[in-house]
């Protein structure tokens, strides 16, 4: 079994890629577990169930930049963490394993796939208990390969729509720029760490050439990109969504800077 994880921090459209995978031959779960409403964010009810609980456990919240310091510090190797998270490492493992389950027999449905962003910041968790999962047999079907689909996004558009869609989360435009930060830099030291295949997907690439894009995900997951196939995938995506228009020039944040570096030299 392939699975799929969609990283990226709030706003950065990663709604509109599993939007995409929800749509073709990729599952996420039943109707009734994924969040189509009122923001069409597709998140699992199941994921983002052990994500809070974990979360909760270490006292983090997930958007404030203070606690997402001391987030991606989290020794997830320690005995200690491990033992005190351990009744969430075995919920993670019934949560995919359900996923496994419910894919059988859905029709045009070959892989599962799931997005949260917290998932960003708690990625060694839950990659911890696919392995151990994996290597208990403790799922139905092996997870034999992860491939991580990382969607970014100018931070000065992101954190603006955060402050807009978070207000009643009283964190500033300041704090969402450093949890953008943090967020962007984990998820970079955490694929270098772990050598996972990953693609990353520039929100402004997508908008301005959604089939050029769609093409490389197709590709990158190992999936047909035919003519008929993308340009579905096409229809979903709405230029109307990029309105963002800044009221004064700033200088760019040097990791966004890396990060288109990185994008632009990805080769399929």
């Amino acid at each position: 079994m392939q699975l799929t994880i969609v990283l990226g921090f709030p706003r950065s459209g990663t709604s509109l890629i599993s939007n995409i995978l929800q749509n073709d031959v990729f599952y996420g779960g039943e109707p009734d577990q994924i969040r189509p409403l009122p923001e069409d964010t597709f998140e699992s009810d199941l994921v983002i169930s052990v994500n809070e609980h974990v979360l909760g456990l270490l006292k983090i919240d997930w958007l404030n930049p203070e606690d997402v310091k001391k987030a991606v510090k989290i020794d997830w190797q320690d005995p200690a963490v491990r033992s005190r998270c351990q009744k969430y490492i075995v919920q993670a493992q019934v949560v995919v394993n359900s996923l496994i389950r419910q894919i059988k027999g859905k029709e045009g449905k070959v892989s599962i796939y799931w997005k949260d962003p917290r998932m960003s910041i708690l990625l060694p968790f839950w990659l911890q208990a696919i392995k151990s999962g994996t290597r208990d047999g403790v799922f139905d079907e092996p997870i034999e390969k992860i491939n991580i689909i990382w969607c970014f996004r100018n931070p000065e558009e992101s954190t603006d729509s955060a402050v807009d869609l978070f207000k009643n989360f009283n964190i500033n435009k300041e704090q969402f720029s450093e949890t953008w930060e943090l967020y962007n830099g984990f998820i970079a030291s955490t694929l270098a760490s772990t050598r996972l295949s990953f693609l990353m997907i520039h929100y402004a690439d997508i908008i301005k050439s959604p089939k050029k894009v769609i093409t490389q995900l197709f590709k990158f997951l190992g999936e047909d990109a035919s003519k008929e196939r993308v340009g579905a995938a096409v229809e979903i995506v709405n230029p109307e969504l990029y309105t963002y228009k800044s009221s004064k020039k700033k200088s760019l944040s040097n990791l966004y800077l890396r990060l288109i570096e990185l994008c632009s030299k990805q080769t399929f």
